[in-house]
């Protein structure tokens, strides 16, 4: 779950495969697509060893749909991933991108370097 901003909560949909102690892979989808655009990498990442996070955007896949379009701002996509982020305790991760859309630029915090 992650704050909607608003008062409320918003139910983040993510898979989390592979062993919780392996590499982290964080696999970003966008517009308008959802996790299951990576059905066929997760299981070859895995089988490589790694754990691979596929989060759904709010609005898109199993996670919860706000219902005003203003609610979609970059920033709060960016802000609702953070808390994903934050709540899986993820310090260091590669991250794969989809070019779909506009967060293909994400500001995430990580002390990754």
């Amino acid at each position: 779950m992650v704050d909607d901003t608003e008062g409320g909560e918003l139910r983040v949909h993510y898979l989390d495969e592979g062993p919780s102690d392996a590499d982290p892979i964080l696999l970003l989808h966008g517009e308008p697509s959802w996790s299951y655009l990576y059905r066929k990498v997760i299981p070859i990442l895995t089988a490589a060893g790694h754990r691979v996070i596929a989060p759904d955007l709010p609005g898109f896949g199993r996670s919860d749909k706000p219902a005003s379009r203003t609610d979609y701002t970059y920033q709060r996509h960016v802000d609702w991933m953070q808390s994903v982020l934050d709540q899986l305790d993820l310090k260091k991760y590669y991250a794969v991108l989809s070019r779909l859309g506009r967060l293909d630029r994400p500001t995430f915090s990580s002390s990754a370097s």
